[in-house]
């Protein structure tokens, strides 16, 4: 079991723990669609992310039902046992061999999917299934071998299609895809045919093993020839630019497995080619307006009339309303009712009668405070409107700008209505309304501090925090986003020169960043010391680089691997620091304390003494004969 991620464009594989403790040592059961019975060792069986999340629904007793048939089933079993304690290849990418040994695979995973043509994609389909990532990258790389380099008619020919694409439709699409710039390789029929039988030779194993979801016709037959050359071309073109389907015959465009492809690489706007029939489908209208409202327009005029289902599309995207019919933005019970729902977004496509009508819209915000976002734009930066706006809904004070979140009168009328939504005002509000909450006040935060004898965090200068008030009405709480954000910057902002005032003054900036990031996000600023035979130095330099006579001096790649995985990985780091390769005398002058030249002398109120805990530094070298230090 693993997980496939992507860096800088190349396919990369990363193996995780499969099984977790409670199954080890158990025996899991699983059947296939015909009858075939299989068990393994929990420790190969769970390699199946399907198989694994079965049994810690249904626990091991229980036998996993698998949507394929025995042959392929055997197989991939074969597979589950010899990686249960051998690692899934990682391949490197681009290939650079047509044999897989030599791209990173082992002669074991080589050989097992040196298989016919079936039964490869057999395998394709029961990694996709089963959820097994590194089968997936190792039947995919096979898979891309037997295609490499092979013209669209031999494609066609050794997958046995028809040929019923007409030549000018083929040179359409090649054109077309290469005019977009999306081709990839110096042949655009190439690629198109590559995808082409890819694809399709995936449905048809689909097909085959009983596990298809591909469109059907009321006799249960594929609703697409799979055969079709013409069909499979026009659908790989489309998959690789979607403006293709403008000029695809209509059989293509009313193919609702490929529209809905589309639909996700055009966020939604792919809509707009699909057939009449498809532009009123409920269902695949509604997965366009998800990617966005205003996929909306290009549904059918029967659909944008429809009250329940304007309403079903702006729960998927609050813009929705805006491409709806114009009797339905004019609709108040129907905005009322979206904002009931809490879907206040939906003022955002109201006629302008209703987004300027300031009786209506309080009502609106008083069902959902988000609406006063989408509100019209005089309206928003009306201070009388505010206040009323945040009388009626404490919370609307979140929505609104900056300066009517420091207004006394908008946010005295926000607390009064709904005190927790004091956490939305500017920090010296809460202060004059004796709300004083713990990262607002350095007193507290000092007593704090003392209280329980440890040095902890200041209260950082700002930031986007979303602190919600528990059911009691009293109790607030932070959440913290699931993100970690690294600014690189440079140790140039304590040695910097004339000839690098650009570059100082942008790495000071970024280095003021993280304060306003935490606490919500976890943000570090990384100084990089000078590393050695790499990156910008090295290609600046070369040769001629100073450093290069103090190799002592310069980070390795491995110093610096080891540097990242401290500053993505290390939650709450410092928010600012530097990691570089320093003699005594450096390191001494880079910690000391600067303040009145390390006198403690009056430089700044705040610099008159150390801080707290900081650690006690090594004497200065010796000083030389003008009082300077010793070189």
């Amino acid at each position: 079991m693993g997980e496939l991620f992507e860096v800088i464009g190349w396919l990369r594989f990363s193996a995780v723990e499969p099984c977790p403790d409670k199954f080890r040592g158990a025996t899991i059961s699983f059947t296939s669609s015909d009858g075939g019975e299989f068990k393994l060792p929990a420790e190969a069986a769970c390699i199946s992310g399907y198989v694994r999340r079965a049994v810690l629904q249904s626990g091991v007793d229980q036998s996993v039902s698998l949507p394929l048939k025995k042959p392929v089933v055997q197989r991939v079993t074969d597979y589950l046992k010899h990686h249960k304690d051998v690692p899934a290849s990682e391949l490197v990418t681009p290939l650079p061999s047509d044999d897989l040994a030599e791209c990173g695979a082992t002669r074991w995973d080589a050989k097992f999917v040196d298989v016919d043509k079936a039964m490869l994609f057999d395998l394709s389909i029961a990694a996709s299934v089963m959820d097994i990532a590194g089968l997936f990258v190792i039947v995919s790389a096979k898979i891309a071998v037997i295609i490499k380099d092979k013209s669209a008619d031999k494609l066609r020919k050794d997958f046995n299609f028809t040929g019923d694409l007409p030549k000018s439709e083929e040179e359409a699409m090649a054109r077309e895809l290469e005019a977009s710039g999306k081709a990839i390789l110096a042949d655009p029929r190439e690629e198109i045919a590559g995808l082409a039988v890819a694809l399709q030779a995936r449905a048809m194993a689909a097909e085959k093993q009983g596990c298809s979801e591909a469109a059907r016709t009321p006799a249960g037959q594929p609703a697409v020839d799979p055969r079709s050359w013409r069909h499979a071309t026009w659908r790989a073109a489309a998959l690789l630019d979607w403006h293709v389907l403008a000029s695809a015959p209509e059989e293509v465009k009313g193919d609702r497995d490929l529209v809905k492809a589309a639909l996700m690489t055009s966020q939604g706007a792919a809509l707009q080619y699909a057939s009449a029939a498809l532009r009123s489908d409920r269902d695949l209208v509604l997965e366009a307006t998800k990617y966005s409202g205003v996929a909306l327009r290009e549904a059918s005029a029967e659909l944008r009339g429809d009250r329940e289902f304007v309403l079903e599309a702006i729960a998927a995207h609050g813009a929705a309303l805006g491409s709806a019919d114009q009797e339905l933005r004019s609709d108040r019970a129907l905005v009322l009712e979206a904002a009931g729902r809490g879907l206040g977004s939906c003022l955002q496509g109201a006629s302008k009668d209703l987004r300027n009508d300031v009786e209506f819209v309080l009502r609106v915000a008083a069902a959902d405070p988000q609406a006063f976002r989408h509100v019209s734009k005089h309206l928003q930066g009306d201070k009388a409107f505010a206040i009323r706006m945040a009388g009626a809904n404490g919370r609307t004070l979140q929505h609104m700008s900056a300066n009517f979140k420091a207004d006394p009168e908008v946010v005295a009328a926000a607390v009064d209505a709904l005190v927790a939504s004091a956490a939305f005002a500017h920090a010296s509000r809460r202060h004059d309304l004796g709300i004083d909450l713990p990262w607002d006040s350095q007193s507290q935060y000092k007593k704090e501090c003392v209280g329980a004898g440890v040095a902890v965090p200041g209260p950082t200068p700002g930031g986007a925090r979303q602190l919600l008030p528990q059911d009691d009405g009293t109790t607030l709480h932070m959440r913290r986003r699931i993100q970690k954000s690294v600014f690189f910057t440079a140790m140039s902002t304590m040695t910097g020169n004339m000839g690098q005032g650009n570059y100082t003054s942008g790495n000071i900036f970024m280095d003021k960043l993280p304060p306003f990031e935490r606490p919500e996000i976890d943000c570090v600023a990384l100084m990089w010391g000078a590393v050695g035979n790499m990156g910008m130095r090295w290609k600046a330099f070369g040769d001629n680089d100073a450093l290069n006579a103090t190799p002592e001096m310069l980070l390795t790649v491995g110093e610096s691997a080891r540097v990242l995985r401290v500053a993505a990985g290390m939650y709450d780091p410092p928010e600012w620091y530097s990691c570089s390769l320093f003699d005594e005398v450096t390191k001494h002058y880079y910690s000391m304390v600067t303040a009145g030249n390390g006198t403690g002398g009056g430089f700044k109120p705040s610099e008159e003494y150390a801080p707290a805990g900081w650690p006690a530094l090594p004497p200065g070298p010796p000083a030389g004969p003008s009082g300077q230090p010793a070189p």
